[in-house]
């Protein structure tokens, strides 16, 4: 073989590399590469190869441990991609254990994050102390203006943001999805907070001298510090935001919490499917479509149609209030009891 023929071969074989390497998600690598060696190791004590039966007994077992009908999908994706990658077998074909996964998804309603209303957004940034919760009214502000997830939170740079006295224009570059996302947040002259000076407060207070270029420091007694708040941390926010507010089940606001409160804001606004995917960076539409199905506004507006008679039946027909143990829900026409944050693209 001569040398022109070896540095082809090798440079095929470089290709082959970096194209395997795409299949499997760079920041989710390690969990399905440890996802693949638990199945062949389960596959070796056997003695089994990968087969349509094999994997299905294989799944049988882990759903013993498995409860939820998602982990079950999730590591079923990931064996998807490590099985095709290494053994060059599509089990995507398989769909006697495709009926399977899905006949366990039957009846299951995943457990999601609670959603803060209107009036609990309002009331936590409005009476909450600044020496205590400063940073988190800035997280509930972007996160809910920009339908972030609490990784694009911990990920999020002071250049990120720029302040053009009016409105802040703020950038996500890092999605979960790979999707770069603009959003921005403008505070009102009726508005009853004013989101901008509450991010300008908590900017001012960030140490001169500090290295991160992180926008969430620590923060504790009205101070911020050198160090960088973690992941961990700010998905804790939600639920330490709803325990100040004494809202039921405050560790049902997760880190997700956020996210959903500004998809849920949307939906009630009557913004369609398309608009809540660009703003949320959503490539899935059975996502957002959920998010449209759980939105009360849209029942209420559902109901009017149906049961209201007269032209202006649609949102004139309402005027309740809805009151739960922790906040009231007004809905009347013309109305500017749902417009919190400005959001745009």
């Amino acid at each position: 073989m001569s040398d022109s023929d070896s540095d082809l071969i090798d440079e095929i074989e470089e290709a082959w590399d970096i194209g395997c390497s795409a299949v499997i998600p760079q920041k989710s690598r390690i969990r399905y590469e440890n996802t693949y060696n638990i199945f062949k190791q389960w596959c070796s004590e056997r003695n089994v190869g990968v087969t349509e039966k094999v994997l299905l007994a294989y799944f049988v077992k882990r759903s013993d441990k498995l409860k939820s009908p998602g982990s079950l999908w999730a590591e079923y994706s990931m064996l998807k991609s490590t099985i095709f990658l290494y053994e060059s077998i599509n089990i995507s074909t398989f769909s006697t254990l495709i009926a399977y996964l899905k006949r366990k998804n039957v009846g299951h309603r995943p457990k999601k994050a609670q959603v803060f209303t209107k009036n609990d957004m309002v009331k936590f940034l409005n009476e909450a102390p600044d020496e205590i919760f400063l940073i988190h009214k800035v997280a509930m502000i972007l996160g809910v203006a920009g339908a972030c997830r609490r990784e694009e939170l911990y990920n999020m740079k002071v250049a990120d943001i720029e302040d053009h006295g009016a409105l802040l224009v703020v950038k996500i570059p890092n999605s979960k999805t790979n999707i770069q996302r603009t959003f921005t947040v403008t505070s009102q002259v009726d508005d009853k907070v004013s989101y901008l000076e509450i991010y300008r407060k908590y900017i001012k207070l960030r140490p001169t001298n500090v290295v991160s270029a992180h926008l969430f420091l620590n923060y504790r007694n009205g101070k911020c510090s050198q160090q960088v708040v973690g992941k961990g941390t700010i998905g804790k926010w939600p639920s330490k935001i709803a325990t100040y507010l004494k809202l039921e089940g405050p560790n049902d606001y997760t880190g997700h919490a956020f996210r959903r409160t500004s998809a849920t804001f949307l939906v009630n606004k009557g913004v369609d499917v398309l608009g809540l995917k660009r703003h949320g960076g959503w490539r899935s539409s059975t996502v957002a479509e959920g998010y449209v199905e759980d939105s009360l506004q849209n029942k209420i507006e559902f109901a009017n149609k149906i049961l209201c008679t007269g032209s202006n039946s649609e949102l004139e027909c309402v005027n309740q209030n809805h009151s739960t143990s922790s906040n009231t829900i007004s809905i009347a026409s013309g109305s500017n009891e749902e417009r919190i944050v400005y959001i745009g693209n």
